[in-house]
């Protein structure tokens, strides 16, 4: 995705083995979506923005999908991107070796989320604002640090259980 504005939609479909690269001064209204991916890299140091998806109503917003949605992922990097005005939660990919670098997430509804990787995941280097959870360590194995976490009124900094499949160990968060 070049410079410019890009209404792609939601759940765009991402495919084994895909780079995605958001250039700077690309603004993407869209999400990606996919499920049972590996060896996906999303980057670039454009702007991902939710705000189409808003339905303005906060109980409607919890079916909304997350800007990146990728489960039962393997060797994924997201990197570079600045993500706004998410209805629901901003980077969330599950599975395993997972790398969430150098990302901005800045929203406000009151359950939007912001980074989630899954087990041996590592999250370093982000900037987050967020009105739920910053960032996800839920299934274990994770190392976040470098990062910075703007805390609003709802959830936590770091969210280590609760609503998660999976028994987490070896959290791993430092120099935050």
């Amino acid at each position: 995705f070049g410079p410019g504005v890009h209404r792609i939609g939601a759940r765009v479909p991402v495919r084994s083995g895909q780079t995605i690269y958001i250039a700077g001064g690309a603004w993407v209204e869209g999400t990606f979506y996919a499920n049972g991916v590996r060896d996906v890299v999303i980057k670039g140091r454009g702007v991902m923005s939710g705000l189409f998806n808003d339905t303005g109503n906060q109980d409607l917003n919890k079916d909304q999908p997350g800007m990146i949605d990728l489960l039962n992922a393997e060797n994924v990097l997201v990197e570079g991107i600045t993500f706004v005005d998410a209805p629901r939660f901003n980077v969330r990919v599950l599975g395993q070796y997972v790398t969430l670098r150098n990302l901005k997430v800045i929203s406000w509804w009151y359950s939007t989320d912001g980074l989630w990787g899954g087990r041996y995941s590592l999250l370093e280097d982000n900037f987050v604002k967020v009105n739920d959870d910053a960032i996800k360590l839920n299934w274990g194995e994770n190392v976040a640090r470098r990062n910075v976490v703007w805390q609003l009124e709802n959830g936590g900094p770091f969210h280590i259980s609760w609503n998660s499949t999976r028994a987490g160990a070896n959290h791993h968060a430092y120099d935050n």
